[in-house]
């Protein structure tokens, strides 16, 4: 197994990526790694591009990431936020250089944005692990599947 000294964890901060910042923090308390957590500005809605707007949604953006950080008890997390554009998300993932990058089965920008950035990174020379976590169903839903198997 390697030695991990960055983390990276791309978070969606509406909500849902509990499990992926807790693992990240999990794995990020075990290497004694730096860890990061990176998110999405909001797009525009109404085709606003000004800068006010994109300053305020970054600004907004960071305080939801910080929030996210500080509810899974981290204290000397980093927050990285980009706006939802592949080239500015993939300019952040590669200047902060991890060695792993922890995400959702339901990231931002969904797997395959997720694969078609990591491929553009490889000619930037950024190496790095890549691990998925995938969110696991209550208890309610677990119990919901078998009774559904069994009828």
């Amino acid at each position: 197994m390697s030695t991990y000294r960055r983390i990276l964890s791309l978070v969606d901060t509406s909500g849902g990526t509990s499990d992926v910042v807790d693992r990240a923090a999990l794995l990020s308390k075990r290497f004694g790694a730096t860890l990061a957590l990176a998110s999405l500005a909001d797009a525009p809605g109404d085709g606003d591009t000004s800068i006010r707007y994109r300053l305020s949604s970054l600004s907004a953006a960071t305080r939801r990431a910080e929030r996210m950080a500080a509810k899974a008890g981290l204290e000397n997390s980093e927050v990285l936020v980009s706006e939802r554009d592949r080239h500015a998300l993939a300019a952040t993932v590669a200047a902060w250089r991890p060695d792993l990058l922890v995400l959702g089965a339901s990231a931002p920008l969904g797997m395959q944005g997720w694969l078609e950035i990591l491929r553009g990174l490889q000619g930037n020379h950024c190496q790095f692990d890549v691990l998925t976590v995938e969110q696991q169903p209550g208890f309610a839903r677990r119990v919901a599947g078998v009774l559904a198997a069994l009828f």
